[in-house]
């Protein structure tokens, strides 16, 4: 058995094991040391594994396409019975009636105004 020694200075033993692996793939001439457990994965492999990862966001997308489509479908038919084809906007009922009492309270304040504006002018 031979030891190794940490960056933090402790010293650990390496099995025969581990030394004979390493040598192993030194002679193979791969260039590297492969880590043992882990398998050397070609171009072939890695695009078979990623090819069902790629497909199930194409169709997330081709469903979140039809989706903003829809919405999309959905908010031009209101907009259609909101303006005419002449570009006239149609007040909704509940819109009129919200329309029709912030004009009779405008008209109450200006009323108020013009009161207050002749009395200050009738007493000077």
């Amino acid at each position: 058995m031979k030891l190794k020694q940490c960056k933090g200075g402790s010293e650990n033993v390496a099995s025969d094991n581990d030394v004979l692996w390493r040598n192993y793939n030194f002679r193979r001439g791969d260039g590297w040391l492969a880590v043992r457990g882990v398998p050397k994965m070609n171009l072939q492999a890695i695009i078979g594994a990623l090819a069902p990862v790629v497909f199930a966001a194409v169709g997330y997308l081709i469903v979140s396409i039809n989706d903003l489509e829809n919405r999309m479908y959905k908010t031009e038919s209101r907009l259609m019975q909101l303006v005419t084809h002449e570009g006239q906007i149609v007040p909704s009922p509940d819109n009129a009636i919200a329309r029709q009492q912030l004009r009779e309270q405008f008209l109450n304040i200006i009323h108020d105004l013009q009161v207050r504006v002749k009395l200050l002018e009738a007493g000077k």
